[in-house]
């Protein structure tokens, strides 16, 4: 994996497009799902840390590519698409 310094709206970004969904969370984590792979990805709430901590990446990573979501390739080049966008969030805004 790539050292790079990815934020936390960029690593929603790749979540988004590896099939995860954000849902109502009871406590300050957002939760991420992938129904259909059965992956649940737990993050700190948005904006009270702006960079992604390299282990919720590493662990994403781990899980996407041992359940079958994605390849290792297709993985870093989702990454790099994500750190390309810009840094607005849309799942977060869509969640009550």
């Amino acid at each position: 994996m790539k050292s790079k310094t990815s934020t936390s709206i960029q690593l929603e970004t790749l979540l988004l497009s590896l099939g995860y969904e954000l849902y109502p969370s009871k406590g300050p984590q957002r939760v991420f799902e992938n129904r259909k792979f059965g992956a649940i990805q737990l993050l700190p709430p948005l904006g009270k840390e702006p960079y992604a901590r390299i282990e919720h990446l590493m662990t994403l990573r781990r899980v996407s590519v041992e359940m079958g979501i994605v390849d290792e390739p297709t993985f870093e080049e989702l990454l790099d698409k994500a750190r390309q966008q810009q840094t607005e969030s849309v799942a977060s805004h869509n969640v009550a």
